[in-house]
Parts: C-alpha cells; sequence; structure tokens
C-alpha cells in the first residue's frame, strides 16, 4: 500500500491511497462492504478504480446499443410493412437479416470469439446495411413477376455483391485497430453483412421460386381432377 498525504490547513489532509491486488490479472474493484468497512475507519473518501470505469462504460454501451438495436428493427419493420403491404412478403425481405444475425452470433461464438459492448453496437449496422439487399430484390421481382429468376440475379445480383463487398472491406479495415472495442464492430459488421448477402442471392430467390411453382402445381392439379371427373362422368357406349 503507498500513502500520499498533504496538509490542507489546521488538522486538514488529503492523502492518496493506492491498493495492489494479490491476483495479477485481477480486474474488480473493491467490493462495497469493505469499502464501507474502509470509510468506517477512515473517514469519507472517493473510490476510484481504471476497471470499475471500464466495466460501467461497458455496461452504458450494452443500454444503449440494445436501445438502438431494438429502435433500428422496429423503424426497419415499419418501414418494410409500409413499402410491401404483406405479411408474407415482408418476412420473406427481412429473413436475410435474422439469419445474418444469428450465423455471425453462432459462427463467431464457435470460433472463440467474446463478444464485448461494442458487439451489439454492431447490430443496429447489422440491421440498417443487410435490409438493402431484400428490399432491392423482392422489389424488382415484384416489378417484373415474370422474369426468370436467374435473369434477376444477373441483373441486380452483380451490383448486390459489389456494393457489399465495398461496404465489408470498409468495416473489415477496422481489425486493423489496435482498439479492441473497434477491432470487435469491425469483425461483427463485415462477418453480419457477409451473412446477410448470402441468404439475399441464395436464400431470398429460392423462396421465390418455390412460392412460384407452388400455384402453379395446384393449378395442374386441379385441371387433371377437374379432366378426371370429366372423363368419369362421360357416358360410355356398352359392348
Amino acid at each position: 500500500m503507498d500513502a500520499s498525504i498533504r496538509e490542507l490547513g489546521a488538522n486538514r489532509y488529503v492523502g492518496a491511497v493506492t491498493l495492489y491486488s494479490g491476483t495479477p490479472d485481477a480486474t474488480a474493484s473493491l467490493p462495497a462492504a469493505t469499502l464501507a468497512r474502509l470509510r468506517e475507519k477512515a473517514g469519507p473518501f472517493a473510490a476510484f478504480s481504471y476497471d470499475q470505469v471500464a466495466i460501467d462504460l461497458g455496461a452504458q454501451l450494452f443500454r444503449d446499443s440494445r436501445r438502438a438495436s431494438l429502435a433500428a428493427t422496429v423503424a426497419v419493420i415499419l418501414i418494410v410493412a409500409a413499402l410491401f403491404r404483406s405479411i408474407r412478403v415482408g418476412l420473406l425481405v427481412l429473413l436475410p437479416i435474422a439469419y445474418g444475425m444469428t450465423v455471425t452470433a453462432g459462427v463467431l461464438t464457435l470460433a472463440g470469439h467474446r463478444f464485448g459492448a461494442m458487439g451489439f453496437a454492431a447490430c443496429p449496422l447489422i440491421v440498417g446495411i443487410g435490409i438493402d439487399n431484400s428490399i432491392h430484390l423482392v422489389r424488382r421481382h415484384l416489378e417484373m413477376p415474370g422474369r426468370d429468376i436467374r435473369q434477376l440475379l444477373g441483373v441486380s445480383g452483380a451490383a448486390l455483391i459489389q456494393t457489399n463487398l465495398t461496404t465489408i472491406v470498409g468495416f473489415g479495415a477496422l481489425l486493423t485497430a489496435t482498439i479492441p472495442p473497434l477491432a470487435e464492430l469491425g469483425l461483427i459488421t463485415a462477418v453480419g453483412i457477409g451473412f446477410t448477402l448470402l441468404a439475399s442471392i441464395f436464400l431470398v430467390p429460392a423462396i421465390l421460386v418455390l412460392a412460384r411453382r407452388t400455384p402453379r402445381a395446384a393449378q395442374a392439379g386441379g385441371a387433371g381432377g377437374a379432366a378426371q371427373a370429366a372423363g368419369d362422368d362421360a357416358p360410355r357406349k356398352d359392348d
């Protein structure tokens, strides 16, 4: 324990006391009960810890990121609902976001990544940037319903890949930062945007193809059933 005491006046002193932990990797501040006992013996004092500042800052970042993520998600859902006015189409547009964030969390967790406060700050970025891909594809499909999905991907897919790659490179550059929270923000955002892009160019077109084939199959089945019924009702010649 190191002590530094300065006299302020008659019977008035101020001192700074530094406490060192016996554990080399200790990061937690003194427990509240320990601080209370010290105040009883030494009088009132202010406790300061860089580790506690970091803990408080991380907690505040987590609360702000959670609030921002919720606001971004609600705003995107409202915009999608206003644009398409269909529950099924809206869910299709939102699918890449849900897929991208879920797979990103799973892959990074399996890779041993420990999520910090800035990891949650990446969520509204993934939502706001990743939603553009599915909106563009679904809107183009609705404007040209008779066009083949492969042609649609040929027209729009290249542009989506190029724009997303530049965004991924931009956020990926944060991996070179010497400040770990900035590097984490770049990593999670880049990976999340990458997975939302994959979902947009693979999952969304596949679902559009299935949705297009289902009515045709139903119509073909109905026509076949009607023809069979007509054949059964036709008069037969006696042998």
